[in-house]
């Protein structure tokens, strides 16, 4: 692959990131936060999201960034070079980590898509809790920590290929930010999580 080529590709990769997945995960948290104010709430907040006009079109904008940080995500993946033996820093660990969590969320996803939307089964609250037992909550949780660790990491990363954080401090402030930025959305999701439990 030329350079020119890769570095758009790059970009465009961590652009999807932010714009739609950013996006949709925090939408997606919000739309589930409606689970903590009980099953009316929650099911109102569905059939809100199902009678949204041109719901379909919104799907195929977050469906086609995803199939393309997805792929060019993959290849990223096995054509990384891992070093963590060598260079045991930080920001090493956190480039595997995103890897890793890469790989956990499509597996999840593939899952959690096939399961809500392709399934036929009837998104209330009655249904979910039917549906999730302790195995399946548990899927449930480690693909959430993982899209958590990849979008709050992801952020860090946005900002350093954007050539927003391009020095050592910003870089390092920014990585503490979104440390932070993980640790909000694990609490949110932990506690949605537990309307389930």
């Amino acid at each position: 692959m030329s350079q020119d080529k890769s570095y758009l590709l790059k970009k465009l990769h961590s652009l999807t990131g932010i714009i739609p997945l950013g996006i949709f995960i925090i939408w997606h948290f919000i739309m589930n936060s409606f689970l903590l104010q009980g099953a009316e709430k929650f099911d109102g907040a569905v059939e809100l999201l199902h009678s949204v006009p041109y719901l379909w079109l919104l799907e195929l904008v977050i469906a086609i960034g995803f199939l393309f940080h997805a792929a060019y995500g993959l290849y990223m993946v096995f054509t990384a070079r891992y070093n963590l033996r060598r260079y045991s820093y930080k920001r090493n660990w956190a480039f595997v980590m995103q890897r890793v969590t890469a790989v956990l969320i499509l597996i999840f996803l593939l899952i959690h898509v096939y399961l809500l939307k392709f399934s036929g089964l009837e998104i209330t609250f009655a249904s979910l809790t039917q549906v999730f037992d302790i195995g399946s909550l548990t899927i449930l949780a480690i693909g959430t920590l993982a899209a958590m660790f990849h979008f709050a990491n992801g952020i860090s990363t946005f900002l350093i290929s954007w050539g927003w954080t391009v020095g050592g401090k910003s870089q390092k402030y920014f990585g503490y930010v979104s440390l932070v930025i993980f640790f909000v959305l694990v609490l949110v999701g932990v506690n949605i999580l537990r309307m389930f439990g």
